[in-house]
């Protein structure tokens, strides 16, 4: 095999682990869903933009509505979410009390939510998310650490299904300036897939 074949094929390999890895992150935004005291609850977490993963946690109404209860939008920089060490998303729930870990290489972020008092720990720091129900954390992968930068408030009644999170996404300025979803690296390898993600994510081009 040529050299010039050797490195297209090494491309097209990692391509596909990066795709395998945005899929897995799709699958459980269909998967994440239970029944708490009757009530129906879905907690789905994707990679959003080239910079952000969301988790977020809707309930379902009597009407069959879902409502959005909290977004968590995680920035850092372009592809934090591809290391080269471990990945994936955990989370358990007991008694209406949601703990979730997201593992990226080294780093981990973890959120808690609380249903019945409306109250999130995000990586550390409490917020009552009664009305305001988006939080913004940046600088996820820096040296520092994740920092809370601000929340605001959407409305709760989704337009669509509990994973349709496209549709709140893009009617927020706010949110779509936050995704950056014009934001690449100079890494080849990474770049078209990253470059694909709001389209396929919110159906909006970069």
């Amino acid at each position: 095999m040529r050299c010039n074949e050797v490195v297209r094929a090494a491309a097209a390999c990692l391509l596909f682990a990066i795709a395998a890895t945005f899929n897995s992150r799709a699958a459980l935004a269909q998967q994440s869903s239970l029944s708490v005291q009757g009530v129906a609850w879905s907690r789905p977490t994707q990679i959003i933009s080239p910079v952000v993963m969301a988790s977020w946690m809707t309930e379902r109404s009597p009407d069959g509505v879902e409502r959005l209860q909290l977004l968590v939008l995680w920035r850092g920089t372009p592809g934090w979410f591809l290391p080269d060490g471990p990945s994936g998303v955990a989370g358990t729930e007991l008694a209406g009390h949601y703990h979730q870990t997201i593992t990226e290489g080294d780093r981990q972020l973890t959120l808690d939510y609380d249903s019945s008092s409306r109250v999130a720990t995000v990586h550390g720091k409490t917020i009552d998310v009664s009305r305001d129900n988006v939080v913004f954390v940046d600088e996820v992968d820096s040296p520092t650490g994740p920092r809370v930068t601000r929340t605001m408030t959407v409305e709760r009644a989704m337009p669509g299904s509990a994973g349709q999170i496209g549709l709140v996404l893009r009617a927020s300025p706010q949110i779509m300036s936050f995704l950056r979803c014009e934001a690449t690296t100079s890494d080849l390898r990474k770049r078209s897939a990253l470059e694909r993600l709001c389209l396929e994510s919110i159906g909006i081009r970069r």
